[in-house]
């Protein structure tokens, strides 16, 4: 277990878990790190290791198909919208 300094000033104990990849990732990594609260008496770093990996086939599907959906929210912190709204309040004056 390590210890880490957690952003609230309190200590979180955390286990770091090594996942060796057969091949590498984009970035060119063959090594990742996880970092859990669970110890090892709780979950084998195995389990952890797979997942973790059926969390991120989640989360690419979710982009994959917020990307071919057009799902994106356009919120007032894209440059379009900002434009418009300012068109919009300007237009009231």
């Amino acid at each position: 277990m390590l210890c880490i300094l957690f952003f609230f000033g309190q200590l979180l104990k955390a286990r770091r878990v090594k996942v060796c990849l057969e091949q590498p990732n984009r970035d060119g990594d063959r090594e990742i790190f996880i970092l859990t609260n669970l110890s090892s008496e709780v979950i084998d770093a195995l389990l952890i290791a797979q997942l973790d990996r059926k969390r991120w086939k989640l989360e690419t599907l979710f982009q994959v198909l917020t990307e071919n959906f057009c799902c994106q929210i356009n919120t007032l912190g894209t440059p379009i919208s900002r434009f418009i709204y300012l068109l919009y309040r300007f237009s009231r004056r």
